[in-house]
């Protein structure tokens, strides 16, 4: 079925709302945008799967919130090529691509999740909310590159230790 252009614009609009919920922190906007009963997963980008409560939980503590500190420092949730179906004039499925770059507070290195959100929306006195989101992960750097600073971290400290040995090695000789 066809949707109205009205409810296009709606669609994209919530997802306009989910990605600048994640990106300002702000768990109370996510909480409106989501039906009670909802079930939100993204195991597949290594998150977890539960019900919006458990979700906001969890993202106060990897996200952090607007007073608190998390393991990101920046989030930028692009999404684009929103394909939207209209089920019947209540629910829609809803299929977006999202490009989310993301930076560590501890270490100076960003990461790259992408890949397709979707969602099941139910309209409910016109207002759209999700009942169901997962991801569908087409590339995620966050394993290899955490992988890989830490092991020019263990080399760095190999080199620096080495170093130090040789300088108190050759101190103790011409002592």
């Amino acid at each position: 079925m066809l949707c109205s252009i009205e409810d296009e614009l709606a669609i994209t609009n919530f997802l306009t709302k989910y990605a600048h919920a994640y990106d300002t922190r702000d768990w109370d906007l996510l909480v409106t945008l989501f039906d009670q009963h909802a079930l939100l997963d993204y195991t597949a980008a290594g998150g977890i799967k539960g019900n919006i409560g458990e979700i906001v939980t969890y993202m106060r503590v990897v996200f952090g919130s607007k007073d608190s500190i998390g393991f990101f420092s920046f989030s930028q949730h692009l999404i684009s090529n929103i394909d939207v179906f209209c089920v019947d004039q209540r629910t829609a499925k809803v299929r977006a691509m999202f490009f989310n770059p993301l930076g560590l507070r501890f270490i100076p290195i960003q990461l790259y999740v992408g890949g397709w959100y979707n969602h099941n929306l139910t309209k409910y006195d016109n207002i759209w909310k999700s009942t169901f989101v997962s991801e569908d992960i087409v590339y995620n750097t966050v394993m290899r590159d955490l992988i890989l600073f830490s092991l020019l971290a263990a080399f760095t400290i190999y080199y620096l230790f080495n170093v130090f040995i040789r300088s108190v090695s050759s101190k103790s000789k011409t002592d």
